[in-house]
């Protein structure tokens, strides 16, 4: 039986409520929250200066391999806003609250997570992180949606130093849950999880809720999480 089950984060394990998967219609409105917060008011110029760094850095828009980390991108947006250096923290702070008021797991998530810790399957997550996101504002996300303790591997792009479907990631999740790539069930909801995955040489499953039957490649497909669970003793095709 499969000992080890990696997971993607994002529209996998955990939503946030109202939040598109390009965060770019709503740029604006984060800038002008991150001025609030500084008490600095940008003009239409260093507006749209933030706004290209923004975009250059935003993978749906530029897909890109090599991670970048939250310092900085926020640095090149806090120069571009014409704030003082010192001011990127809050800067990133006020981004990534606008876009993270909600963080919410799905209905099943927390009793398959806990039936896995049960049958004594490790549980990791690889998940890409949006702008170079810190390590400790994906740690905040798990707690706010309760699955904190029921993770024993946290892997980011920004750690790895690749984004997915670079195969980097899946292999040091594999070698950090304690077992072998081919051993490893990887679960995620875009193309780039089941490629990254099955290019790695690892099991990859597409969590599908809306059954829209894309053709990525899957080893299998699921329309709720609480399936994995009967694909933990199929041999590997």
């Amino acid at each position: 039986m499969t000992t080890a089950i990696g997971f993607d984060l994002g529209d996998t394990l955990l939503r946030y409520e109202g939040v598109p998967q390009s965060w770019s219609p709503r740029y604006r409105e984060a800038i002008a929250a991150a001025a609030e917060s500084s008490g600095r008011w940008p003009g239409e110029l260093e507006t749209g200066r933030a706004l290209a760094v923004l975009e250059r850095y935003n993978t749906r828009l530029a897909p890109r391999v090599e991670e970048v980390c939250e310092r900085e991108i926020f640095g090149e947006v806090t120069a571009a806003l014409g704030f003082p250096a010192g001011d990127s923290r809050m800067v990133a702070d006020a981004f990534f609250s606008f876009y993270r008021r909600q963080v919410t797991a799905y209905p099943e998530t927390i009793a398959t997570l806990r039936h896995l810790e049960r049958l004594g399957v490790e549980v990791g997550v690889l998940t890409d992180v949006p702008y170079g996101m810190e390590r400790t504002r994906v740690e905040a996300d798990l707690a706010a949606a309760g699955i904190d303790g029921l993770v024993s591997v946290l892997l980011t792009s920004v750690e790895v130093g690749a984004r997915k479907p670079a195969p980097v990631g899946f292999a040091r999740l594999a070698s950090d849950l304690g077992v072998e790539i081919g051993d490893l069930i990887y679960v995620g909801n875009e193309a780039k999880d089941i490629e990254g995955a099955t290019g790695a040489g690892a099991r990859s499953v597409l969590i599908d809720r809306e059954n829209l039957q894309p053709d990525w490649g899957a080893w299998a497909r699921i329309e709720r999480l609480d399936e994995i669970v009967g694909l933990l003793s199929r041999p590997c095709d």
